[in-house]
């Protein structure tokens, strides 16, 4: 059904996205191609002067490495799973990655709404709005009562 999956991933989150990644493999094990992707915010301008010079390049070092190990859990066959690794304000590099990569459809979580939610949106919803491809966003638990 679906070629080409964009899923993207906060390491730091994994457990929180674990949902949206295992989505993701299953569609992979039907013979999609999987590309995971990443955001790394840019450095507030207020603070960037006092950042390290290499403090960038070695955030994104650090960011490969553990979105190639779990790329590798996935389980696919080799070839079929991508890593990107972009730089920017995360729902707009997602729409891009999702242009870039022809993805036809993106798999992400999202966290239930919060006021913050409803008078600032979230990426999910920003992707929403404004793929291009089919997006499936799997919700996270709901608190137990």
């Amino acid at each position: 059904m679906f070629t080409s999956i964009l899923c993207p991933v906060d390491p730091s989150e994994l457990g929180f996205e674990q949902k949206a990644v295992t989505a993701a493999r299953q569609m992979g094990e039907a013979g999609a191609q999987v590309t995971l992707v990443t955001v790394i915010p840019a450095p507030h301008a207020a603070v960037d002067h006092y950042l390290p010079p290499d403090v960038v390049a070695r955030q994104a070092s650090e960011t490969q490495a553990a979105m190639e190990a779990i790329g590798r859990a996935l389980g696919l066959p080799e070839g079929r799973v991508q890593i990107r690794v972009r730089h920017g304000r995360a729902a707009n590099e997602i729409l891009e990655e999702a242009k870039d990569s022809g993805a036809d459809l993106i798999v992400m979580a999202s966290h239930r709404p919060g006021l913050a939610t409803y008078l600032i949106g979230s990426t999910a919803t920003h992707v929403v709005r404004h793929a291009n491809c089919s997006v499936l966003v799997i919700r996270e638990e709901p608190p137990a009562a």
